[in-house]
């Protein structure tokens, strides 16, 4: 029998774990008990729901309570186990970050018993499903090498085996490129895990190719349980096919197929999701052919998470800014079905997502995402715990752009983007997170008003000078936005007084300061702007102004962004985009000399490595998409770079770490060293100067 000689294997091959059910899980999301931190405060900013709760409800959306009454932490992708006695979930209730696989007992639509962890590790533990025959947990983990891979774990003894390490699936994948694999589903008669993967694609920026952010372009693979007779179910060439979800009777399986381009479209925040504009469609195919392939569901809108409920009824996720946004049904047959009614939200928030349904068909379980960031009453703070990725650190969230004074005071400048205002206002704060005061107000600026009266005016990247006694900084319209508006550098002292232009013309854009170690230097990223007569003035690259003459010099003329002079002042540390083909190795992290002599390439692989930072020891934090997605790209809401890891390394490119390992966009990191937090900074906080 093929399933006796699965646990063989497993138990052979697996390595023994603690018995899933042994312990039930009360912590409070954000914390862990074993963190020494004694090397100080690692800050870094998360783009993620700020909440996500589970909720049932009759398949109509009626009568609709949490799954988990007042043990909801912050939980997400439910899944029903065929017997209908279990439900499966991914949780962060260990820490903020951090996420495993939960399941619970249930009967009818009553939980009878707390959360059991089923799957822990270091790393991402996510999407997890039990064996029809209740033997055996398919999941996605990071735990092995930061890129999701399929695990199969035996739920009576704790053995496990990687199912997609294994020469027969890794052999043909080339490492090198994207090789992820995600969404794992059983065949109904637990001979089969089907699975996405974007294996042996391109890295690939959006817009034909041209952007840092990544699409990811999925197929559908099926594998035996022992890791044997891998085979193809569904491909389309610059579609991407996700969420695979078997028929009761196992004879079809459905999934959403969009666009490659629109797997970043569909991932935008609500005012960015082209909704109107995307056109997306639920599908299925035969499982033993991979043929016969019928559209159920097309049109615009993003459709994702389809499952089949019953043999001829889909259900199916909604997502866009109109009151067409919730989940809906479809017939296969072109029945209606009076208990399967469409379950509309007419907003985005909060937003219905990763719907699954009980055996019966008789009741639905879905996450409610909030938002992410803004200023809202669930609007993570500043400072808030998260997950210690690395024990010797204590991992605290902080807004974007963070900037720690030079002296070495416990003192920080950032870019308050995520909570409070939510305007991209210039901030002055202590380390942790008190004490903050405004600087620079976007929406009061005195330089064009047509970037401070809404969203794209910003004030970014706030630099101390030396001394610590101003900062500069970037305001303007930046992203896209810098294609047709301007851009300034700006000094402002350490109380909000003094507000000086650097450099700017009403023209090109400029942004992202950093002050040299004397203060005499300023570097800047540039950008062209078109006159009113249509001249092009300025150029790509970057440029110093000298503060005392405001003289402006363009130092490289490249795609380049970001740049930072080194503590000892010797070295500018930039990002550059190398390659125009559009595909693979797009954008490298570089230092060079002030004079722009000895350029030094440090980052190596083929996905996109940018956003580098100095730390006061003088090695570099950085972002990487080298591991690739944690999870179906359109899975996510508002998210550009759900893939982004942080990294250290030295700074000549050796000994590179990553320091965090989460589903989530992780990115702008800071360090605040023990030595640093210990001391106090001579301040006055009611200066007037």
């Amino acid at each position: 029998m093929r399933v006796a000689r699965v646990f063989s294997w497993l138990a052979v091959a697996g390595t023994a774990i603690a018995h899933a059910g042994m312990r039930s899980v009360e912590s409070h999301i954000g914390k862990r008990t074993d963190s020494n931190a004694q090397l100080g405060t690692f800050l870094h900013n998360r783009i993620s729901p700020n909440y996500s709760e589970l909720y049932i409800a009759e398949a109509n959306g009626s009568n609709e309570r949490l799954l988990l009454g007042s043990n909801t932490v912050y939980d997400f992708r439910a899944t029903w186990s065929a017997d209908g006695q279990y439900v499966t979930f991914t949780s962060e209730r260990r820490g903020n970050g951090q996420a495993d696989v939960y399941r619970v007992a249930i009967n009818g639509s009553t939980v009878t018993s707390t959360p059991e962890l089923i799957a822990v590790s270091e790393g991402v533990d996510d999407s997890g499903e039990i064996s029809p025959d209740g033997k055996m947990l398919a999941f996605a983990t990071s735990r092995f090498n930061h890129t999701s891979n399929i695990m199969l774990t035996v739920l009576e003894t704790g053995s496990l085996k990687n199912l997609t390490l294994v020469d027969g699936i890794a052999g043909a994948a080339n490492p090198t490129l994207p090789n992820g694999y995600f969404k794992p589903t059983w065949s109904p008669d637990s001979e089969w895990v089907v699975f996405t993967s974007d294996r042996n694609t391109p890295w690939r920026g959006h817009s034909a190719g041209a952007g840092w952010e990544h699409t990811q372009e999925l197929s559908i693979y099926a594998a035996r349980p022992t890791g044997e007779d891998l085979r193809l179910v569904s491909s389309r060439a610059n579609y991407t096919h996700g969420s695979p979800h078997f028929s009761p009777n196992g004879k079809r399986i459905v999934f959403y197929e969009m666009l490659t381009e629109d797997t970043y479209n569909g991932r935008l925040q609500p005012d960015l999701l082209y909704g109107s504009v995307l056109n997306t469609s639920i599908v299925s195919v035969d499982f033993p052919s991979g043929k016969n392939r019928i559209v159920h569901a097309t049109g615009t809108g993003v459709k994702i998470s389809p499952r089949f409920v019953t043999n001829d009824v889909i259900g199916y996720v909604m997502k866009e800014t109109t009151s067409d946004n919730g989940i809906y049904y479809v017939s296969v047959s072109g029945k209606n079905y009076t208990q399967y009614q469409n379950i509309p939200m007419n907003t985005m928030t909060p937003a219905l997502r990763s719907p699954t349904w009980s055996p019966d068909g008789k009741y639905i379980i879905y996450e409610k995402q909030g938002p992410t960031g803004g200023s809202t009453s669930t609007s993570r703070t500043q400072y808030t715990k998260l997950w210690d990725f690395n024990k010797n650190w204590d991992y605290r969230y902080t807004d974007v752009f963070p900037m720690g004074k030079r002296s070495g005071c416990p003192m920080m400048a950032m870019s308050q983007q995520m909570e409070g205002p939510a305007k991209s206002n210039l901030m002055r704060l202590s380390m942790n997170g008190t004490d903050q005061v405004t600087l620079f107000e976007t929406e009061k600026a005195m330089i064009n008003p047509s970037i401070a009266e809404g969203y794209n005016a910003r004030a970014y990247q706030g630099n101390w000078g030396p001394g610590d006694t101003n900062l500069t900084f970037g305001f303007g319209a930046y992203f896209v936005a810098r294609e047709s508006s301007p851009g300034f550098i700006f000094s402002v002292n350490e109380y909000g007084k003094d507000v000086t232009l650097l450099a700017g013309n009403n023209i090109t854009n400029y942004g992202f300061p950093s002050y040299n170690h004397d203060g005499t230097k300023v570097v800047f990223r540039t950008w062209p702007g078109t006159a009113s007569n249509g001249t092009t003035i300025g150029s790509i690259g970057l440029a110093v102004v000298d503060v005392p003459t405001r003289k402006v010099t363009q130092l490289t003329t490249e795609w380049d962004n970001l740049p930072a002079f080194s503590p000892d002042g010797k070295r500018i540390l930039f990002t550059r985009r190398v390659n125009w083909s559009n595909f693979h190795d797009n954008y490298d992290i570089f230092t060079m000399n002030l004079d722009g002599t000895n350029l030094t390439k440090v980052t190596e692989s083929i996905a996109s490595d940018a956003h580098a930072v100095w730390t006061q020891d003088g090695r570099i934090l950085y972002s990487t998409g080298m591991y690739g997605f944690q999870q179906e790209a359109p899975l996510y809401d508002d998210s550009m770079q759900p893939y982004a890891v942080i990294m250290l390394m030295d700074q000549d490119g050796s000994n590179k770490t990553p320091m965090t390992n989460s589903l989530w966009e992780d990115a702008m990191p800071m360090f605040a060293p023990a030595s640093v937090l210990s001391k106090t900074c001579p301040y006055k906080k009611n200066h007037s100067a």
